[in-house]
């Protein structure tokens, strides 16, 4: 399976946990998932989604060595950090933090490893 196609099934299915956090918010009228629901969406939706479009758009990308890599641990590091808010909102306990730092730097060095790619691994072959 190509980078592409992990980012963007990834993408999907984090997508279905963010809403799902979002339903039980709005069933209980309990907002203090806030934090733990944005940053699902945002970092495993929507900046996945972005990863695997483009991915596709620039097959020299997506065919590079570290792409699947690159991929595989933005993935890791957007659930991490997301059910680490989970656990963290959800119950007050801050001893969850540090699952939240861990998996925001995984996610982060996906984010590295993505502009590295991006810049030095394809020169001539991503439209300026």
């Amino acid at each position: 399976m190509n980078a592409s196609v992990i980012c963007l099934r990834a993408a999907i299915l984090i997508l279905i946990a963010g809403l799902a956090i979002g339903l039980r918010m709005g069933m209980t009228d309990d907002h203090s998932l806030m934090p733990a629901h944005a940053h699902t969406n945002l970092a495993g939706f929507v900046i996945l989604s972005l990863y695997g479009l483009t991915y596709h758009a620039f097959p020299a990308m997506g065919a590079h060595k570290l792409a699947r890599i690159q991929a595989w641990g933005a993935i890791v590091g957007a659930v991490v950090m997301s059910t680490g808010l989970v656990f963290l909102y959800g119950t007050g306990d801050q001893s969850y933090e540090p699952v939240v730092v861990i998996g925001s730097l995984i996610f982060f060095a996906g984010t590295l490893l993505f502009a590295w790619i991006l810049f030095s691994g394809t020169r001539g072959s991503v439209a300026a």
